[in-house]
């Protein structure tokens, strides 16, 4: 599989603005949508919509006769925001007379019925939702799809919001309970067959089991490569093993479910500028683990 092109969205705990925020969770700012979209529609919109379209309209503006092949979208917690008004709506009604487009605002396919919508596409449309899997399902998902159609451009991301429901349910599922908790996502622009903007082919992208991760770090025990960087917490441990030189720490980003989505970007980011050619990426979160191997399409330097 093949990636054209790329839209991340996310936090960087570690600026100025945030290393001494006590908060719990941090928001990303309003994202920018075009004019094609009416301000009705907007003020509608909840973070994580207005997010995964401004991240589409990157990579398809919208209004021009291009548009994604299928979609593909993993979302852990789906439409949080949207979920807790449409509940506070219930309660307040006694479970009567609820507005439709509270429901419809609420389910966890919204995000891809929205962009279906604005791009007038009938395609294959499929949202996954469960928790920090979600974007690899969906990558699944987009690989079996490529598969029978090699030539087509195919949209597959995630997207999480978050505000104080998600904490609490991310609390009580003991996960990253030590990190603070925010909102972003990442979307892809993918290809099964290369074309002259492809930039990076994706060699491997899985989850994987703790025995095979292991296994996986003891086959690099005894080489020295050089043309690799080597990038996720699960290498941290392991520096004596590798070429220390070639080892780069998880990026502070907090977590929220689409975590896997952002990381895999903030890894493309990291081949691009760099003079090696391949990365390969180990991320652990909690006892979920996943591998992601990267490599240039072209040797020289991509960024101009």
């Amino acid at each position: 599989m093949f990636i054209n092109n790329y839209s991340v969205r996310y936090i960087d705990l570690n600026s100025e603005e945030h290393k001494t925020n006590n908060q719990d969770f941090v928001k990303l700012p309003s994202a920018f949508l075009p004019d094609i979209i009416s301000k009705g529609q907007v003020r509608r919109m909840s973070s994580a919509s207005r997010n995964a379209i401004s991240m589409c309209h990157e990579l398809w503006p919208l209004g021009n006769q291009y548009k994604p092949f299928s979609f593909h979208i993993g979302t852990g917690l789906a439409m949080i925001q949207d979920t807790e008004k449409f509940l506070h709506a219930l309660i307040a009604h006694k479970e009567e007379g609820v507005s439709p487009t509270q429901f419809i605002q609420s389910t966890h396919n919204t995000i891809g019925g929205q962009l279906a919508l604005l791009y007038n596409s009938h395609a294959h449309n499929m949202t996954f939702s469960q928790g920090i899997t979600s974007y690899i399902d969906a990558y699944k998902d987009a690989q079996y799809m490529a598969n029978d159609f090699p030539n087509e451009d195919i949209l597959c991301g995630a997207i999480d919001e978050i505000n104080e429901l998600a904490v609490e349910i991310y609390t009580a599922q003991n996960i990253h309970e030590d990190k603070i908790y925010t909102e972003g996502g990442a979307f892809f622009h993918l290809r099964k067959n290369a074309n002259d903007d492809s930039v990076i082919e994706i060699l491997n992208f899985q989850q994987i089991s703790r025995e095979e991760l292991f296994k996986f770090l003891t086959s690099f025990e005894k080489n020295k490569l050089t043309d690799f960087i080597f990038f996720g917490n699960a290498w941290l441990k392991h520096k004596e093993n590798i070429n220390k030189e070639a080892i780069v720490g998880e990026k502070e980003i907090g977590f929220n479910a689409s975590t896997w989505a952002i990381q895999k970007a903030l890894a493309c980011d990291l081949l691009i500028k760099s003079k090696k050619n391949q990365l390969i990426y180990l991320g652990a979160i909690n006892e979920n683990y996943f591998i992601l191997h990267l490599k240039k399409c072209r040797s020289e330097d991509l960024i101009t």
